[in-house]
């Protein structure tokens, strides 16, 4: 369910505030769990760009947790596999039940930040210093593909929601990881992030697909391209939610 409740404070005064809840299961029992957030001034001051993502609040949130449904088809395929002996598709499953988890777990956290951000307009925020913090924690996973990777990034604030830009650029640079052979650059023109990786490109026929969810290109010739198609879907979809721009 969704919807807007007023809330009282301590100090006597009154909050309007979206919510959304429902129904989750731990360990078979039934739980409620949700999320407010306070739209009180976008509606006092009757904010058009601040009513719109909060119409769309919890449609971002269902379209980022759509991809929790991945580790329930692994463990299931998983269980299949390992009812005899585990075979060499069962050990594939089992490293590929350890990277989606590790996206699971991204995602929680990503979508728990985003639902406690009380400004889900936006806030000023540095290009610079978001991209570069980006990379660090992709460091390691940089580092194990011996890609190099090359910054340009000038000094420059916009004022935009933070959670959402972070996972543009998270999403942005992690799919160039997949797929650069040895280099990829990072760099600004203003508000606009460019990102170039050296792999195999793709057909122009197709660039236009990209953005689609659940759309992947014959990557056959990848190695560990585990992903479902919905990196550059959600791209798509925050890009759109913020007022900004993606293409190829």
């Amino acid at each position: 369910i969704c919807g807007f409740i007023r809330i009282l404070t301590k100090n006597n005064k009154i909050k309007k505030c979206r919510f959304g809840a429902g129904i989750l299961y731990e360990n078979g029992e039934e739980k409620i769990a949700g999320v407010f957030v306070d739209v009180s001034d976008c509606i006092n001051n009757n904010c058009e760009r601040c009513n719109y993502l909060s119409e769309n609040f919890n449609c971002m949130l269902a379209k980022i947790l759509h991809d929790l449904r991945q580790p329930i088809s692994a463990i299931k395929l998983l269980v299949n596999d390992i009812e005899g002996e585990i075979s060499e598709e069962g050990k594939n499953s089992i490293l590929k039940l350890n990277t989606i988890c590790e996206n699971l777990n991204s995602l929680i956290e990503g979508s728990m930040h985003f639902a406690k951000n009380k400004d889900i307009c936006g806030e000023k925020i540095d290009i610079k210093e978001i991209s570069e913090k980006i990379c660090d924690e992709f460091l390691r996973k940089i580092e194990s593909k011996n890609i190099k990777i090359v910054l340009k990034l000038k000094k420059h604030e916009i004022y935009q929601n933070l959670f959402l830009t972070e996972k543009i650029i998270r999403n942005l640079l992690d799919n160039a990881i997949k797929f650069a052979k040895s280099k990829i650059l990072i760099k600004n023109i203003g508000s606009c992030i460019v990102i170039i990786d050296d792999g195999c490109g793709i057909d122009k026929n197709k660039q236009k697909h990209i953005f689609d969810n659940f759309f992947q290109c014959d990557t056959s010739n990848i190695i560990n391209n585990n992903g479902a198609g919905l990196g550059l879907g959600i791209v798509n979809y925050c890009a759109w939610l913020t007022g900004a721009k993606i293409s190829v």
